[in-house]
């Protein structure tokens, strides 16, 4: 439709105007036409610019101008003509008679049928060949099973009870061995055989009220006789810890001088000495050292007094 549409337009505009055909661009060769159409119109244009229309010269160049226009045309018609003759032909080879249309979906049909009869069979058969393979047992029981009163597994109750028994080992014996190298003195038994003097108290409280009554049992007994009393912490203290007892101390010896200082020479010249010491705040050297120093010192010593609230806690 759209071949003969343009066969039709290119006939109405006869010798009047060009019909271009844009698909014919390449399979004509109109150059020349076109050209000597080009020169006709120039020279045309130049001579109505000199002359009048009625000119003899002007009516010449409009002859061979329409001429010209008119087998363009003509040439685009012819060739308009070709394309729906080859496109009638196209379309006529593929159309098939009814008889091969009805005959090749009657193949189809047939050989979907075939298709679907090999796949049905083929599941029959893998079916069949699972029920032979069921027939006969995979495997064959050579011996008489026994079962064992108690399981193979191991006991759980013992995992546990081995495993809690060696952390506990290991766990000591890591700490043991921390100790060692750090230096420190956590053990009591070992401040007491290491601190000079007997072990005045243990105060396992910070508390305002407990540790009130520990040193007011302490202000009214061993140091109740001394009107100079000298405080000397042993090690590093926890410094929070050792101010709340000093002050604490301090407001039940209200009627005696207390001097607080680790150095020893600033305390020789109190009435006594009362060494306060802490788990781990000392190290075995700074403790020998002490034990030399006081010997040195001559001075006398009250006893010490352990801060541990962590026992408290535990």
């Amino acid at each position: 439709m759209a071949l003969k549409g343009q066969i039709q337009e290119a006939q109405r505009a006869g010798n009047v105007s060009i019909y271009f055909a844009s698909q014919l661009a390449n399979l004509t060769d109109k150059s020349s036409t076109f050209d000597q159409l080009t020169r006709i119109e120039t020279e045309l244009a130049e001579k109505r610019s000199r002359f009048k229309d009625n000119d003899p010269l002007i009516t010449r160049l409009e002859r061979m101008r329409l001429a010209l226009v008119q087998y363009i045309n003509q040439q685009t018609i012819a060739l308009l003509n070709g394309e729906l003759d080859l496109a009638k032909a196209n379309l006529q080879s593929l159309n098939r008679p009814k008889e091969i249309v009805s005959r090749h979906r009657e193949l189809t049909q047939q050989a979907l049928r075939d298709e679907a009869t090999l796949v049905n069979l083929q599941n029959q058969y893998q079916q069949v060949q699972l029920e032979q393979a069921r027939e006969g047992d995979p495997w064959e029981l050579i011996s008489t099973p026994r079962v064992l009163e108690n399981p193979v597994s191991p006991n759980k109750k013992r995992s546990l009870a081995l495993g809690l028994l060696g952390g506990f080992v290991l766990g000591a014996g890591g700490a043991l061995v921390m100790d060692r190298r750090s230096g420190r003195v956590f053990s009591e038994n070992e401040l007491e055989a290491s601190l000079p003097g007997q072990r005045l108290q243990t105060i396992t409280s910070i508390e305002r009220v407990q540790l009130m009554q520990s040193v007011e049992l302490l202000a009214n007994g061993p140091l109740q006789q001394f009107s100079c009393i000298a405080i000397v912490p042993v090690g590093s203290i926890k410094q929070s810890l050792f101010n709340e007892f000093c002050s604490t101390l301090e407001q039940n010896l209200k009627s005696k001088h207390v001097v607080i200082d680790e150095d020893l020479s600033a305390t020789r010249d109190c009435d006594t000495q009362v060494l306060v010491a802490s788990p781990g705040a000392s190290t075995r050297e700074e403790l020998t050292l002490l034990r030399e120093q006081l010997s040195l010192q001559n001075a006398p010593v009250a006893g010490w007094i352990l801060l541990n609230p962590k026992a408290s806690a535990a």
